[in-house]
């Protein structure tokens, strides 16, 4: 996961901490910040914190990555260094001393006018749901929300955005997708399960005596509230029926 250094007051240098995995979270915070933001992008699967610790670097911040030769799952700070050439690739040890020195140093002495500040983001306050503008629409759903992707090109990588904010790259589009799918699966799983079950419950009813409230003409159920066909009644009126079968779906009284 991709982890900010921590917040430090030392020599009036305000750090800011947090932790990520999107964009859409680090945006405001390295508007706000810029330089004095930087981000360490530490072992881990897939690329999710590469795009927050490139977002950081547009806006002068310090991105540092963790070596993948020592990392002991190198894919994460490999997919980062495929992606943009970071400030730093460090071992830990390395990284540890230089999060100690920043706060008396322009970032590991690393001028920062160089870079251009990134422009602020466009992003109203007032409105929640924003069309992206900097790609065409990608034909897929956010796994999150259910609403439509964009697909951006941003350097090396493309992310996917939808209305809300919600952001993933391809690899990481790709996991929420599997996750989504197996979710659905244990739902499709228990439904089956709770049918077999309900059906077993309305086959019991049946050959049983049962108060039923009349709610139309053919429609009513019993005091268990399970649904029930009647030939005729009073609506609103209460009737002693034979339970007779089932449907699959209700109770049939006669």
């Amino acid at each position: 996961m991709s982890r900010l250094a921590s917040r430090s007051r030392t020599c009036g240098c305000d750090r800011v901490a947090a932790t990520a995995r999107d964009v859409k979270t680090l945006g405001p915070l390295v508007q706000r910040y810029g330089d004095r933001v930087a981000g360490v992008l530490l072992t881990g699967y897939l690329d999710d914190g590469v795009a927050g610790l490139q977002e950081i670097q547009r806006n002068c911040g310090l991105s540092i990555v963790q070596d993948p030769n020592e990392a002991t799952y190198p894919e994460m700070p490999r997919n980062a260094l495929l992606a943009f050439q970071p400030d730093h690739c460090l071992p830990l040890e390395q990284i540890e001393r230089l999060l100690a020195h920043l706060p008396n140093s322009a970032f590991g002495g690393r001028t920062m006018k160089v870079k251009k500040r990134a422009a602020k983001s466009s992003r109203s306050r007032d409105r929640i749901a924003v069309e992206p503008t900097a790609g065409p629409l990608a034909a897929l759903a956010c796994p999150e929300c259910h609403g439509p992707l964009w697909q951006i090109p941003e350097g090396k990588l493309t992310r996917y955005q939808c209305l809300v904010g919600h952001r993933y790259s391809l690899v990481s589009l790709v996991a929420a997708h599997s996750e989504e799918l197996e979710s659905a699966l244990w739902i499709a799983l228990r439904v089956l399960e709770e049918r077999i079950a309900l059906q077993r419950r309305l086959a019991s009813e049946v050959g049983t005596t049962r108060e039923i409230l009349v709610e139309s003409g053919s429609q009513g159920r019993t005091e268990h509230y399970f649904p029930v066909a009647v030939s005729g009644g009073t609506p609103g009126k209460v009737r002693r029926l034979t339970i007779s079968a089932h449907d699959g779906a209700r109770l049939i009284a006669i």
